[in-house]
């Protein structure tokens, strides 16, 4: 249902007049699906130049 608002105030001399309205009813809705196959991405995945750095050092 929709529930109206309105507010009124001064500041520094300045009248102040707002309103607006809430609608509680709402709905959300969130999707997330992974594209791909994740044995490819798995066999794609290489060192980076700094893990064969940190080899060698060991």
């Amino acid at each position: 249902y929709t529930s109206p608002w309105r507010a009124a105030g001064e500041f520094n001399n300045l009248p102040i007049t707002g309103g607006g309205q809430w609608e509680s009813r709402q709905l959300r809705l969130n999707l997330t699906y992974n594209f791909g196959n994740p044995e490819l991405k798995a066999s794609r995945k290489r060192k980076t130049a700094t893990e064969e750095e940190r080899s060698r050092i060991q």
